[in-house]
């Protein structure tokens, strides 16, 4: 019995009723697969969990100029054809989750919807109704079962100013995948706006043969290593925090902006290529640093998402190829800062090598205390972007990509995103709105900074002296005052 015949035969009646339904609406599958790791996790969350619109995610482009809008359906559509992922659904079928794909547009476009809000005078609406019609649109569901997984939108905001923002659920993208998007639309659209073809070359594997490839892999060697590394895992991390954790984890997250200039961001890169480094490496000795003295701990597990891409094959799929690597930043014995970077440059280049197991493996074989008021293993993440492209030029317009300000949300208590911009290093921090208030983590963004310029200013200085984070201070004038206590435990002393 073939993989199709089985599932089909696990359907309940309720169930089959539904994906008769959907047969009738998409026409017959083309492909019926086991999920990823990935997946599965992006899954369950969404399943038995609240997260709301944790998973959305948009890709918003601010155009300047006008776009021919058949061919830029016809272009959209090009892309959705080339990539399964993005006409794939998730029903459950007998109790198990599965990924359906379903067949390519049959015109071979995409409908893109046109909401006009050019006024008669050609005045822009203004950047509060704008941000507003971008967070209705963001805020619309995507149904994993039932589909689309994948939309997109055109804001008219004057005749020659427009957004382009396209939603798509995380269980079938992430970050690399936009870049994969944008880099296929501005091939697409100027090839058919100049009277081309398809210029793109066909693609070897789609993301259901990853996910089977993946499935039957055993991973022996980067079980063995993250036994390793992880069989004694520091405890969950424990923050002061604003206000009494929840019993289930609130995914609404506040943002502060961090912005480091250019000279910083230079002084930073040029200690990290001194001691044979990077600079996320530096950057998470210094987010490890103040982590440890925020929780009175010596270690601290920091998680950060890194594309499983290893395979020729996946480089240009979009597709959910994100796992998460879970960093051990290690400041017992009071190393010096120079001393820390090096264990944190071991620490990320054995995760580099060893990327590949599942970050859900990984939870399964250290098996850590299970809260459900906290993810398992990493509660804080760093995330560094190399530089994101600024502009993209098709015929009669340029698109340029776009920053929401219509919220936030995350799976962590705390973490850190940056991205390095030609004039600074420029991102937010981004925190548990459930756990703390944005006094507190402006303080946070503070702190980071007051330890980052101690850091490069004297890497040999052991990390106790160096300048001390006021986080702690700041909390226990609030108690003393009466303003509120901090609701976690926590400990004054620096790690020894």
């Amino acid at each position: 019995m073939t993989e199709w015949a089985r599932a089909l035969a696990a359907l309940s009646p309720r169930q089959r009723a539904r994906f008769d339904h959907l047969v009738r609406k998409n026409g017959d599958p083309t492909d019926i697969s086991p999920i990823s790791s990935a997946q599965k996790r992006i899954w369950l969350v969404e399943r038995f969990g609240t997260a709301g619109i944790t998973f959305h995610a948009t890709v918003p482009l601010s155009i300047k100029g006008s776009l021919d809008h058949e061919i830029l359906e016809r272009s959209v559509g090009t892309v959705v054809s080339r990539h399964e992922a993005l006409r794939t659904t998730f029903p459950v079928i007998g109790d198990t989750p599965m990924q359906v794909v379903w067949p390519p547009p049959p015109t071979g476009r995409i409908d893109i919807p046109i909401t006009d809000r050019a006024t008669a005078d050609g005045e822009r609406p203004s950047e509060a109704a704008v941000q507003a019609l971008l967070a209705e649109e963001l805020h619309r569901p995507l149904d994993l079962a039932g589909g689309p997984l994948f939309r997109a939108r055109l804001f008219r905001l004057a005749p020659d100013a427009s957004i382009l923002m396209f939603s798509v659920h995380h269980i079938v993208f992430d970050e690399p995948s936009s870049l994969i998007l944008l880099d296929e639309l501005t091939a697409l659209y100027t090839a058919f706006a100049d009277g081309g073809e398809d210029p793109l070359p066909p693609l070897r594997w789609q993301y259901a043969d990853f996910a089977r490839w993946q499935n039957g892999e055993r991973f022996e060697r980067e079980l063995a290593y993250w036994r390793r590394r992880l069989g004694d895992p520091p405890p969950a991390l424990d923050l002061p925090t604003d206000h009494p954790r929840p019993k289930l984890p609130s995914y609404e997250a506040g943002q502060i902006e961090v912005v480091l200039p250019a000279a910083v961001r230079d002084r930073l890169l040029h200690l990290a290529r001194a001691e044979k480094s990077t600079m996320f490496m530096t950057l998470l000795a210094v987010f490890g640093c103040l982590l440890c003295r925020y929780s009175g701990r010596p270690e601290v597990l920091i998680g950060t998402p890194m594309a499983a891409r290893e395979r020729a094959e996946t480089r240009r799929l979009i597709g959910a190829f994100i796992n998460i690597l879970a960093l051990r930043v290690d400041t017992a014995e009071d190393p010096t800062f120079r001393e820390l970077l090096a264990r944190v440059r071991e620490t990320s280049l054995g995760a580099y090598s060893h990327q590949g197991l599942p970050f859900e493996r990984v939870v399964e074989m250290v098996n850590p205390r299970r809260e459900n008021s906290r993810g398992p293993l990493v509660q804080a993440a760093l995330v560094l972007w190399n530089g994101r492209p600024r502009h993209l030029k098709v015929p009669g317009a340029v698109l340029e990509p776009m920053r929401l300000g219509t919220g936030t949300v995350q799976q962590y208590d705390v973490a850190l995103l940056l991205d390095s911009e030609p004039s600074a290093l420029r991102g937010e921090l981004r925190y548990s709105r459930a756990l703390f208030e944005p006094d507190t983590a402006r303080g946070m963004v503070a702190d980071f900074q007051t330890i980052l310029h101690g850091a490069i200013d004297d890497a040999d200085r052991p990390i106790s002296l160096l300048p001390a984070p006021a986080f702690q201070h700041r909390h226990r004038q609030r108690t003393a005052t009466g303003e509120g206590a901090p609701h976690e435990k926590r400990s004054d002393r620096r790690p020894a």
